[in-house]
């Protein structure tokens, strides 16, 4: 496995070919998540005239003694301009993120 430097001056670790780029900040790290659900719901407001408008990380309220982030997703109607909000909560806490709460609707508060 080799290092090379990256475009934003970022690190990437390489392994067969692949670039791996090595994320910093807990936002980054769980957005870096793979979740089949986000691709899956991204298809289906595709469907519904949807498109994916904004993604946003923020510390979650209900963090505790680990770092946990929501990340919402929005999605906006191409007629009506409607936006719908998705989310899941993320530990970063450690060096893997792993999910806390399945994808599910969100409400601003």
């Amino acid at each position: 496995m080799g290092e090379v430097r990256g475009g934003a001056g970022g690190w990437a670790r390489v392994k067969s070919g692949f670039v791996f780029p090595i994320l910093t900040t807990d936002e980054h790290r769980d957005l870096a998540m793979r979740y089949s659900a986000i691709y899956t719901k991204t298809a289906e407001e595709f469907a519904r005239d949807f498109f994916l408008s904004g993604v946003e990380a923020r510390p979650s309220l209900l963090s505790g003694t680990r770092r946990v982030v929501d990340v919402i997703f929005s999605f906006t109607n191409r007629n009506t301009d409607f936006t719908e909000k998705f989310s899941v909560r993320v530990d970063v806490t450690e060096e893997f993120p792993f999910l806390v709460t399945r994808l599910s609707p969100y409400y601003d508060r």
